[in-house]
């Protein structure tokens, strides 16, 4: 989208549609159907692709969130940032659904997946078997996607490139008793650019489970 285009703001019927979640750090997570909010646009998705699509609905997300027209940009690595604003943001889609973050001072990472995902015909390229078994006790249901949810934001969250999911990103330990519906989790990262810790939370709300990170490495 050129700079200087206005984006629709959602009307107060499709807001509703939106479901919002406070976190402790100041943090506003919000989602909802990737085409419910674009339908709530005046923007023709005729000849667009999957990506432009969602990339248009993250621009009319944040403006909605932040009540005022804004665009998302993208730096070399791909993380996202608002142009002109000092707010971090982070983007997740599923099939059909599109989450954000947003943050008025600290990095923020979030992923967004469906519970029942099956990743079992890639496991072996992010984690291993003594790995999915320590995060089973945490999350018995598909422990593999709480893997690879936590690691999509570990992902995001670093400002380099070349992470190797398997080796370099590894489960630590829960932070908190498992109620099999909160989650808190400690990841070690072992990078050559940067070697630490970092607390993952997620929450399982419908049929979604919703990482994300909005706290500086511990």
């Amino acid at each position: 989208m050129g700079k200087g285009k206005t984006l629709p703001i959602y009307s107060h019927r499709n807001q509703e549609t939106l479901k919002k979640f406070y976190t402790s750090n100041e943090s506003l997570i919000v989602w909802g159907s990737t085409s419910q909010i674009f339908q709530s646009t005046n923007i023709s998705s005729e000849n667009l692709s999957r990506r432009e699509l969602e990339l248009r609905t993250s621009d009319v997300l944040a403006s909605t969130i932040l009540n005022k027209q804004v665009e998302i940009q993208r730096e070399a690595n791909g993380r996202p940032y608002i142009t002109g604003s000092s707010e971090k943001i982070s983007i997740s889609h599923t099939r059909s659904t599109l989450g954000v973050i947003i943050n008025p001072h600290t990095p923020v990472a979030l992923d967004i997946e469906t519970t029942n995902r099956n990743v079992g015909s890639v496991k072996q390229k992010f984690t291993t078997t003594g790995e999915i078994e320590l995060v089973r006790k945490v999350h018995s249901d598909n422990p593999e996607i709480l893997i690879w949810s936590c690691k999509e934001c570990l992902f995001k969250i670093l400002p380099f490139a070349a992470i190797h999911f398997k080796d370099q990103l590894t489960f630590n330990e829960a932070a908190q008793p498992n109620n099999n519906i909160d989650f808190a989790t400690i990841w070690s990262v072992n990078h050559p650019n940067f070697k630490g810790v970092f607390l993952v939370n997620s929450f399982i709300f419908d049929d979604l489970l919703i990482s994300y990170i909005d706290t500086k490495p511990l």
